[in-house]
């Protein structure tokens, strides 16, 4: 599966570049910001928003709080950051199924284009294809060899339907032909 990444990445709604209206910069300093992620605790996501939330708030004096709203491939936190206040305090810790959901939902509540600016990529983490070790299959070569001598025997682990993970692994099984 060489070594193919995931990308987590920090977005803003791109209302925040509206904002203005009728919160006062004096109110919004106090206001906590929290960081919603679109998967469940525990997992590679959530570590990363976990990871940057408490040197954030030193930096900001803000509180920053992580919010999980797992479903959907991320979809109900993206949708809840885009109808958000356009006031900078709700922000999305996305992964690559921000991107992709594009191409898998026809009719998203919102735009995973127009309604997000990014902020910054905060972590690339690699993707691992590992078996258990009484698999007789040492390499990528030695697997693709065993599935092909026993059709539909193996199996795959991931973490989310839609996910970059999932379509690896049906992009493996079609690149390694029946």
């Amino acid at each position: 599966m060489a070594h193919k990444q995931i990308i987590v990445i920090g977005f803003l709604a791109v209302s925040l570049l509206l904002a203005g209206g009728n919160t006062r910069a004096e109110d919004l300093s106090r206001k906590p910001i929290k960081l919603l992620v679109g998967a469940s605790p525990g997992g590679t996501t959530d570590t990363m928003a976990r990871a940057i939330a408490t040197p954030l708030s030193t930096t900001l004096g803000r509180p920053v709080i992580v919010e999980n709203r797992p479903g959907a491939g991320g979809n109900l936190a993206a949708d809840a950051v885009a109808k958000s206040s356009p006031d900078g305090s709700t922000l999305l810790v996305a992964f690559t199924s921000h991107t992709i959901n594009a191409t898998l939902y026809p009719k998203l509540p919102y735009d995973p284009v127009a309604d997000f600016t990014p902020i910054s990529m905060i972590a690339t983490v690699p993707s691992l294809l590992v078996g258990h070790p009484k698999l007789d299959a040492p390499d990528l070569a030695s697997l693709i060899a065993l599935a092909k001598a026993k059709p539909g025997t193996l199996s795959i682990a991931i973490g989310g339907i839609g996910s970059s993970l999932h379509l690896a692994g049906e992009k493996l099984k079609n690149d390694g032909g029946p």
